[in-house]
């Protein structure tokens, strides 16, 4: 019941920031900077092709290299 009563609070304050930051902007480009900003949709990409794997940043290669070894050691090469 508290958990309820809670949550609506929440979600009602959330609502009347996002209707009074967006309200309060008065120039198109404001309110659109505003809005992504508030739903943490990022303007600029920074996604690097690297991925963190067992403490070490591998490229998308790097990681198809290194399974393709494992595999092969595994199993030996392919038959063709």
């Amino acid at each position: 019941m508290l958990r309820a009563l809670v949550q609506r609070k929440i979600r009602s304050t959330k609502r009347s920031f996002i209707n009074d930051e967006l309200n309060s902007k008065q120039n198109t480009k404001e309110w659109w900077r505003t809005l992504n900003r508030l739903t943490k949709k990022a303007t600029h990409t920074n996604a690097s092709n690297k991925q963190l794997i067992n403490g070490e940043f591998l490229t998308t290669q790097e990681v198809a290299d290194r399974l393709n070894s494992y595999y092969i050691s595994v199993g030996g090469d392919a038959a063709m």
